[in-house]
């Protein structure tokens, strides 16, 4: 009979292997530790389409901002040089959609200017990655990516509901204008 040395591991080669199941219970805090070399190269080759995309984005913004308030200064000058014979209601009602979509131009403006916000705080974060390669700037970059798609999504929701709202609008007026026009 051996007397087993309790110093020595015991090892059973039959024994499915045992690893730990995430990075913390490896020894390693979120966010610490050192980046692939491959996601970092993925994430280099979007950062020049990304930020191309933003500054579109910024720049779509800004003339839809623009085109907006264009539209909305329109309405005034429109109504005081308009002749006063003619059909009031009619006209109000043009005035109405006109200001209808210069307040949709000017909503689209400030989102473009969120989605595009955000749009370069994740090419910023990929150049932060870029250059240190710790696993806390992927993660900085995938929260601003997170960021840009919820803003995308509630975007996209909101502009259903005003096409939805449009489309109403657009139905009541045209069956108000064939009721003042018999």
């Amino acid at each position: 009979m051996t007397v087993k040395d309790p110093s020595f591991p015991s090892f059973n080669p039959y024994q499915a292997p045992h690893a730990p199941l995430d990075a913390h219970h490896a020894g390693v805090q979120r966010g610490e530790g050192q980046a692939t070399q491959l996601t970092i190269e993925h994430l280099r080759g979007t950062s020049p389409w990304v930020l191309f995309l933003s500054i579109l984005g910024f720049i779509i913004a800004g003339f839809s901002v623009l085109g907006g308030l264009g539209t909305m200064i329109m309405v005034p000058i429109a109504m005081t040089t308009a002749p006063s014979s003619g059909d009031q209601t009619g006209m109000a009602a043009g005035m109405g959609i006109i200001v209808a979509t210069g307040l949709f131009y000017l909503v689209m403006g400030v989102a473009y200017g969120v989605g595009s916000y955000f749009l370069v705080k994740y090419t910023q974060s990929i150049g932060r990655l870029v250059a240190s390669g710790l696993v806390s700037d992927v993660e900085e970059a995938l929260a601003a990516q997170r960021m840009f798609w919820k803003s995308a999504g509630i975007i996209t929701i909101g502009l259903i509901g005003a096409g939805i709202l449009m489309f109403i609008a657009m139905m009541v007026f045209a069956i108000a204008m064939g009721a003042t026009q018999s």
